[in-house]
C-alpha cells in the first residue's frame, strides 16, 4: 500500500471516514474519494503525504477544519472540499 500513486474511489458511495492510515502512503499523488459519502474528519496525517499533488474530498459529508499541517503539502496543485460541512480556513 505504500507504493500507492493514485487512489481514485469517485462515486462508490462509500460511507465511512477515510482511515487514518492513507497517511502512509508516502508516494500517493493523488487522492480523490469525491462524491461519496464520506463522514467524520478530515485525517490530520493527510499533511505527511508531501508528493500530494491532487486532492478531491469534495461533495461527502466532512466536518471539521482543514489542518494546519497542510502547509506542508509544497506539491499540492488541486485542494478541493466543497459540499462538506467543513469549517474554518484553508492553511497558508
Amino acid at each position: 500500500m505504500i507504493s500507492l500513486q493514485v487512489i481514485d474511489l469517485f462515486r462508490n458511495n462509500l460511507a465511512r471516514s477515510i482511515p487514518s492510515s492513507i497517511g502512509n502512503c508516502s508516494l500517493l499523488k493523488v487522492l480523490d474519494p469525491e462524491n461519496n459519502n464520506l463522514s467524520s474528519v478530515i485525517p490530520d496525517n493527510l499533511g505527511q503525504l508531501l508528493q500530494l499533488q491532487s486532492l478531491h474530498l469534495n461533495n461527502n459529508n466532512l466536518t471539521g477544519t482543514i489542518f494546519a499541517s497542510f502547509k506542508k503539502l509544497s506539491s499540492l496543485e488541486t485542494l478541493d472540499v466543497r459540499n462538506n460541512s467543513l469549517s474554518g480556513n484553508i492553511p497558508q
